[in-house]
């Protein structure tokens, strides 16, 4: 077992982690500047990670899944704008 703290520090990390892929991704140019400005939404995981280290109950972490699930379609969309846009 990881145990509650390893995973929230796990769960900051694979949140976190993607949108420094995007920027350094942006930056060599492995993928369209447009799409790198996803990074914009980088603020957005604040809350979910906060919530994260606040709360413990099953009913509060189901709610920071779906903050999470709707974060990643946010990403998706703006990587694909992006991508369509150059």
């Amino acid at each position: 077992m990881v145990g509650p703290d390893r995973a929230r520090r796990l769960y900051s990390i694979l949140l976190i982690a993607p949108f420094a892929l995007i920027a350094v991704s942006a930056g060599l140019g492995w993928i369209p500047v447009l799409a790198g400005v996803t990074v914009v939404l980088l603020p957005l995981a604040r809350p979910l990670i906060a919530k994260v280290y606040r709360e413990s109950s099953p009913e509060a972490l189901i709610a920071v899944l779906g903050g999470t699930a709707r974060l990643q379609l946010l990403v998706a969309l703006g990587l694909a704008a992006g991508a369509l846009a150059t």
